[in-house]
């Protein structure tokens, strides 16, 4: 990743918050501000028409282990116990 600051490097950043509270908008700001995000980001859509400045990969990833154990994006709540040494954590 590229610097923010030139006295410190970034190995990795992320950025949490629910569904329409401003992470796309501090995303896209920290890109105006030099950090590299990605080349693989996903495309702007109707309801985001300046993007979502969010990394395509990991979201995709996500998905498949939310589906893998029965949950989904828009679910409250915990994983299951034990979900990190499960087959799907794995894939």
């Amino acid at each position: 990743m590229k610097k923010l600051n030139h006295s410190r490097d970034i190995d990795c950043l992320i950025i949490l918050g629910m569904h329409r509270s401003g992470t796309s908008l501090l995303s896209g700001c920290l890109h105006l501000l030099g950090l590299d995000l990605g080349s693989n980001l996903m495309k702007p859509t109707e309801s985001n028409k300046l993007g979502h400045w969010e990394n395509y990969n990991l979201m995709l990833a996500h998905d498949i282990l939310f589906k893998d154990l029965g949950f989904r994006w828009d679910m409250t709540g915990n994983l299951p116990k034990g979900w990190l040494e499960s087959k799907a954590a794995h894939k």
